[in-house]
């Protein structure tokens, strides 16, 4: 790598018109030290962007990308200062850049002996995996030895759709070594690690796991109704460090997700996510919009389960793993959704639209991503087919009216 393409890469940025000149940077920083002002600039950076205040969060990042620029140029064979360039280009979705700069300060680390540093670039490569749009996973035959690409594909894959259904109480889960928000449980041995990597999305498809979810919420058990279910089981020989994550885990994320969809009053669930009162007892509820759209978020994980149909398309699995890792980052991290989630939302609804119940008996229509209509198409396939359909479509509006950039969350 030499000087010509780090201004590619970094440099370009800095000579936009939007950015900063009178914030230029005279004198170099020392990597370490830049490393301890990345950790604030990025995160501030990161809340302005959820903040909808994207000038403040532009003009702090051409300052991150200016420090970690010179401090570059000043010592080009320090691996922190490539870790550094690596954490600014992860901030700004470059994934490729972001990728090939850490495999580079990781090689440095390697041939300096530095593991401290090696361990950050690990790190930083992993966030790179985390968070990289995921790709269709190519087909491929699991009995001969997959290629690097191949592998490289799949851990994406599995990083960032691999959910899972909670064996307990049949909600929809992102990180197996986590207690279930809903039911606290999480697996105590081999054979409970076993069953929760069989009903997760290594073994079935969206909407089968949506199935799976539904019969485990009807009180039903796995091995009753999942085709070859023992083979499936045995086939995963050890834990693959689920009990140690959750024993690491076990102090901090005992959150529970039933204490937060009920009036702190009464105790009565609010099934209606916009709801600024108790139903039952009145009582005022001062929801946080960030609380108000992982209920939403719940909610409607609960009507792809319970009332709407199922589709085999690409956009449907997508949408549900935008929903399962949504609720995740709103109910674990508190975070509000980031820009690309917003857009696919809409995207992604608009493409699924009509959503139809299981029955036949309605139909929601997402016209725009301010227009969501509904309609009964048959009175007679139950009683309550009128309500449920509208619960349908306020819950969908208010979705898309707290995914839209028009909100702040906080």
């Amino acid at each position: 790598m030499n000087k010509h393409w780090l201004e590619r890469l970094v440099g370009k940025a800095m000579g936009r018109g939007d950015a900063p000149k009178q914030e230029s940077v005279t004198s170099a920083t020392p990597p370490d030290i830049v490393a301890y002002i990345l950790d604030v600039w990025l995160e501030q950076a990161a809340s302005l962007k959820q903040l909808r205040m994207h000038d403040h969060a532009l003009q702090l990042m051409n300052i991150a990308r200016a420090i970690t620029l010179e401090s570059m140029r000043a010592d080009p064979s320090d691996p922190m200062a490539w870790v550094n360039i690596g954490r600014v280009q992860l901030a700004d979705e470059k994934f490729e850049s972001a990728k090939e700069v850490l495999d580079h300060a990781k090689e440095l680390a390697q041939q300096s002996c530095n593991t401290s540093v090696e361990g950050f670039a690990d790190a930083a490569l992993f966030q790179v995996l985390r968070r990289q749009p995921s790709v269709s996973q190519a087909v491929f035959d699991l009995a001969n030895p997959l290629t690097q690409d191949q592998y490289r594909a799949h851990l994406r894959q599995s990083l960032s759709q691999m959910f899972y259904v909670c064996q307990s109480c049949g909600h929809l889960n992102l990180m197996l070594g986590e207690h279930c928000a809903h039911c606290r449980f999480a697996p105590r041995d081999l054979s409970e690690v076993q069953l929760s990597l069989t009903m997760s999305a290594l073994n079935f498809n969206t909407p089968t796991l949506l199935g799976i979810a539904l019969k485990i919420q009807q009180g039903r058990k796995p091995n009753e109704f999942i085709d070859g279910f023992d083979a499936i089981l045995t086939g995963y020989d050890t834990d693959k460090g689920v009990l140690e994550k959750i024993r690491l885990n076990a102090e901090d994320d005992h959150l529970d997700f039933k204490t937060l969809d009920r009036c702190a009053s009464c105790g009565k669930v609010i099934w209606a996510s916009s709801s600024d009162e108790c139903p039952t007892c009145h009582a005022k509820l001062n929801r946080p919009t960030l609380l108000k759209l992982a209920i939403c978020v719940d909610r409607l994980l609960q009507q792809l389960i319970w009332n709407l149909r199922r589709s085999e398309t690409d956009e449907f699995e997508q949408f549900v793993i935008l929903l399962v890792n949504l609720k995740y980052s709103l109910v674990r991290t508190q975070m509000a959704p980031t820009d690309a989630q917003r857009h696919a939302a809409t995207e992604l609804l608009l493409k699924i639209s009509p959503l139809y119940t299981q029955n036949g008996g309605g139909v929601v229509w997402v016209k725009s991503a301010t227009t969501v209509i509904s309609e009964v198409l048959n009175l007679e396939v139950h009683k309550d087919i009128g309500p449920t359909i509208d619960f349908i479509r306020d819950e969908v509006k208010h979705f898309l009216r707290l995914m839209s950039d028009a909100v702040s969350l906080f």
